[in-house]
Formats: structure tokens, C-alpha cells, sequence
């Protein structure tokens, strides 16, 4: 039982060692993000349970992380956006797209409800399963809030808006321009080719001119066309268009609004029609009113001619003459005129 050698080995570490450390150093650097970001950053077992919950979800829930995890997610969902997301919420075969910005109600502590926004990214193993989920949530309930004001806004002014990438040539609309163009946005690919297929033909020459006024020598517009409808409507839209420039002065992307002044345009019309009526009217009643003034003035001097030619005759006729007319009041005849003979021969007698 005496100790005579002993035996050992040496393994060069080295390597294991700096993964180690890297581990650790990522680790503590995840930590520092998850605790000092603003989003809710949570772990999530298959069936839906935290495994983690950053600090922020106390402002967020409402909830400190403790209170969180061991906790199905699914609990806290509005009871509508629940029946709504099971189908694919924690499930291996859930589409990548379905964690892209997913939006939902979500039930905080206190009883208020808040909008949430989740990004999530599924958790491998070495053989390639998902086995977690790792999301991050924020809360949109005021973002919401604003768009929502904004589509009522949009749809009580009829106003809808556009943004046009001139690079990748794509177009998007908001939710009031499908409305005012009388499309599903469902079954509607927005395009400028599609678009013009809804401005009526007659005005098609006026926005090409005017996009490639835009386009070419980027002059913001404002101009007026009408729509023609599938079902053989005719609408009057008003749209503003300006461009949008990088720091090298290239042109990167278009934005502009359209509004539906239909009923606007169509009072106009018919009070310029009302105006040119009313002109009309005044200037055939004026024309009338000269006519009636030039035959009276007509009349006058021909009735001024007929006084001047009798009162000639009247006093150059040799015999006298007298003029009488009978006075219903005296009932007796009474002199209206006698000329100068007869005023002669009266003298004479």
C-alpha cells in the first residue's frame, strides 16, 4: 500500500475553453439586451408555456416575468383572437409567415385590454426540430389607435393615399382607395397598369402627361380625372401627387392622395349649368326688354310725327275748324282745339 507513481492525463482545452467564455459572453450579452429592450422578449415551450419573459413585460402586461413564467400565453389572449390564432399558435407545422408581425388582443393584468405586436422565430435542435419558440412583442394599442382615426378620417373626406417605389415598380394603396375605386383588395393587385384600367379613357392622356411630369420632371401635381367603373359609374377624383428624393437626388418613391369629390363635382357642374342658364335668361331678358324700349321709342316718334303733320294740316287748312268732345260731366260739348281760320272768322263776325 505504499504510493509509488501516479498516473494522469492532459487534454489541451483550449478551444472548448474560448467556446465556453463565447458562450458566456453571449450569454450575459443576451441578457443585457433582453433586460434593457423594450420589447417583451419571451421563450415558448411547443404548447405555448414561458419558459422566459424578459423584464419589460411588466410594462407591457403588466405582469413581472416570475408572474409569467410556467404560463400558457394563450391564457392572456382576448378570448376572439384566441379562437382566431389556435389553429397555428406553438404548432411544428405553423407557417414561418404566420410570426411575421402577428397582431392580436391581449388581456393585462388590470383588466384592460391591449393591442400586441409578435415576431417569432422558431428553435432548433442538432437534428433539426423545433422544439421552442422565441418571440418578441410590443404594444401597438396606440399605433392602432392612430390608424384607426386615420381610416375613419380617410373614409369621411374620402380620402385615400399611395405610395409608388420606383425601383421595384410596386404600388400600394390604403384601404379608402379600394373603397373609392369600388374593388376588393382581396381579388385587386395594384399596379399602374391595373390602375388605369379603372381612370375613364378620355382622361388616360391626362395622367400619363401628368405622371411623367412627376416622374421625369418631378413637379408635384394636382389635378382632377374621372373613374369608370365595372359597373358604369362614372366618379370624379382629385389627386395629389409629390416625389420623394435619397441624398443623391434620385428619385426613390412617389406619394400622393385621392380623393372622391364626385358629389362636389357634380353640384359644380350643376350650378355652373344654373349660372349659364341664369345668363341666358338675363341676356334674352334683357334683349327683350331693348326690343320693347326701341319699339316704344319707335312708337313715340312715330306718334310725335303724326301730332306734328296734324298740327301742320290743322293750321294750314283754309277753313276753319273746330274740335269738340262731349263732357259726360257738363253733359254738353266743349272745345278741344280750333285753328287759326276759325279763330279769324270769329273775329271778323
Amino acid at each position: 500500500n505504499n504510493f509509488v507513481r501516479s498516473i494522469g492525463t492532459l487534454q489541451d482545452i483550449t478551444e472548448q475553453y474560448k467556446v465556453e467564455i463565447k458562450l458566456i459572453e453571449n450569454e450575459k450579452l443576451l441578457r443585457i439586451v433582453t433586460e434593457n429592450c423594450n420589447d417583451w422578449i419571451c421563450l415558448n415551450k411547443l404548447d405555448g408555456t414561458i419558459i422566459y419573459s424578459s423584464p419589460s413585460s411588466i410594462k407591457i402586461t403588466g405582469y413581472e416575468s416570475e408572474e409569467l413564467i410556467g404560463k400558457n400565453r394563450a391564457n392572456f389572449y382576448h378570448p376572439e383572437d384566441y379562437i382566431r390564432l389556435q389553429k397555428y399558435m406553438f404548432k411544428k407545422e405553423t407557417p414561418l409567415e404566420f410570426w411575421n408581425k402577428l397582431e392580436y388582443r391581449f388581456i393585462k393584468k388590470n383588466g384592460s385590454i391591449v393591442w400586441l405586436e409578435t415576431t417569432g422565430a422558431a428553435v432548433y435542435d442538432e437534428q433539426g426540430n423545433i422544439i421552442q419558440f422565441c418571440t418578441a412583442t410590443r404594444d401597438i394599442t396606440e399605433e392602432k389607435r392612430i390608424k384607426e382615426q386615420l381610416i375613419t378620417a380617410e373614409k369621411i373626406a374620402k380620402i385615400g393615399s399611395w405610395e409608388f417605389l420606383v425601383d421595384k415598380k410596386e404600388l400600394f394603396w390604403s384601404d379608402e382607395i379600394y373603397s373609392i375605386f369600388n374593388l376588393d383588395s382581396k381579388k385587386f393587385s395594384p399596379s399602374y397598369e391595373n390602375f388605369k384600367n379603372v381612370v375613364h379613357p378620355e382622361d388616360l392622356g391626362i395622367l400619363e402627361k401628368v405622371f411623367n411630369d412627376v416622374l421625369i420632371k418631378k413637379i408635384p401635381q394636382d389635378f382632377t380625372y374621372r373613374l369608370l367603373l365595372k359597373n358604369g359609374e362614372i366618379k370624379y377624383v382629385r389627386e395629389q401627387t409629390i416625389h420623394i428624393s435619397n441624398k443623391n437626388g434620385e428619385q426613390i418613391r412617389l406619394i400622393g392622395t385621392i380623393q372622391d369629390i364626385t358629389e362636389l363635382q357634380l353640384t359644380q357642374l350643376s350650378l355652373t349649368k344654373l349660372n349659364n342658364d341664369l345668363e341666358d335668361l338675363v341676356k334674352a331678358r334683357t334683349e327683350s326688354l331693348l326690343k320693347e324700349k326701341l319699339e316704344r321709342f319707335n312708337s313715340d316718334i312715330q306718334k310725335n310725327n303724326a301730332i306734328s303733320n296734324y298740327k301742320m294740316l290743322f293750321e294750314q287748312i283754309p277753313l276753319g275748324v273746330l274740335v269738340l268732345e262731349y263732357d259726360e260731366a257738363r253733359k254738353d260739348f266743349i272745345f278741344k282745339d280750333v285753328n287759326t281760320v276759325a279763330c279769324e272768322i270769329e273775329r271778323a263776325t
